[in-house]
């Protein structure tokens, strides 16, 4: 019976590897944020398979590769990153893993704003910068193959362009404007995930590349972008609607990082990052200084850290400036299953419920 049985199991074993195996039918897309996954899920559905390079909770601008993911990626037929300048460490795994897929830049057709802060390149042996490796196999044009490098200071300015796509202010800026030395720093800001309405772009280029790559459910994929594009519009209005009980003068964003300014450019909001568009940037104690000053003369109510980050330098500006420290925001991930910010719709709208019952 011993032969029998290990045909058994080879044949059990045999199957349950087919089961995890993608199919040709059914596209397996490695993404590259927690974010992009849930995109990719909701415009799929049943009809794509995923894995996400980055665990909930983790921030990708720290992402440090595991042997694990080659093995994903080779194998993978999409490979779905946010781009401006956000996946360097990604975009260089994908080039030596064997990757023979398509590369898709959730971002591709949006006009970025530029970063409100200087941060360091450290070429090679940075993983944390935010300049694109060369193109991987499938890479589309879009995609810069910049591997230039350039050192800053942490000196924050502020510059609000607003992404093509994303919604137009609601025209109630603060009164006073935050004036420090420019930066000579022009990086795009990738956090363009932070307005719903730049985020129907993702999802346009999302739909796209699965029909691309499995043509007979490009009607499926249409139909559920579709009916995802109607939810990001009630969002977006959602948000609005919560915003106006925030008093102009209270729309100020103290954060760990530039995380939040497709949000502010969107809702009428000024930020006022600690540290630059890079999570691993650190301030000098001038910037740090004038952070609270600002605080204290504008009567900010509240500061706010990101889950991604470490909250200790906030904390302590909070203290400094005597305001109190926000709930935290989600930044640059998703939040653990079941924690009501575990979607991107859901995300979005915990953030928004925190802002407002922060500043109002």
């Amino acid at each position: 019976m011993r032969p029998f049985t290990t045909i058994l199991v080879f044949c059990a074993t045999a199957l349950g590897l087919a089961a995890n195996e993608p199919t040709d039918a059914v596209p397996f897309v490695v993404t590259a944020n927690t974010i992009l996954d849930d995109l990719v899920r909701q415009v799929g559905g049943d009809r794509v398979r995923t894995h996400c390079l980055v665990a909930p909770g983790a921030d990708p601008h720290t992402f440090e590769p595991r042997p694990s993911d080659v093995k994903h990626l080779a194998r993978a037929d999409l490979l779905v990153v946010n781009g401006l300048d956000l996946e360097p460490a990604i975009l260089r795994l994908a080039q030596n893993s064997g990757f023979k897929g398509e590369i898709v830049v959730a971002t591709a057709g949006l006009t970025p704003r530029s970063g409100g802060c200087t941060h360091h390149h450290h070429e090679e042996t940075d993983e944390h910068d935010h300049a694109e490796a060369p193109a991987a196999p499938g890479t589309p044009s879009s995609i810069s193959a910049s591997t230039e490098h350039h050192e800053h200071t942490a000196t924050c300015a502020h510059d609000h362009h607003d992404a093509e796509s994303a919604a137009p202010s609601t025209g109630h800026r603060p009164p006073s404007t935050v004036h420090r030395p420019p930066s000579t720093d022009s990086a795009p800001d990738p956090h363009a995930w932070q307005s719903p309405r730049a985020v129907k772009t993702y999802v346009a280029n999302i739909r796209d590349a699965l029909a691309r790559a499995n043509m007979g459910s490009a009607a499926y994929y249409t139909e559920r972008a579709d009916a995802y594009l109607a939810q990001l519009d009630a969002l977006d209005l959602w948000v609005r609607e919560q915003i106006e009980s925030v008093p102009p003068e209270h729309r100020r964003l103290v954060t760990s990082h530039d995380s939040l300014g497709y949000y502010a450019d969107a809702y009428g909001f000024e930020t006022i990052p600690v540290a630059g568009l890079s999570s691993s940037a650190e301030p000098d104690a001038r910037t740090v200084a004038t952070i609270v000053d600002l605080i204290r003369r504008e009567q900010v109510p509240a500061v706010f850290i990101e889950l991604t980050t470490n909250p200790k330098l906030v904390r302590q500006i909070g203290a400094d400036a005597g305001v109190r420290l926000a709930a935290p925001l989600f930044t640059d991930s998703l939040g653990a299953p079941g924690s009501g910010s575990d979607t991107y719709l859901g995300l979005i709208r915990t953030n928004t419920t925190r802002i407002v019952s922060a500043l109002k």
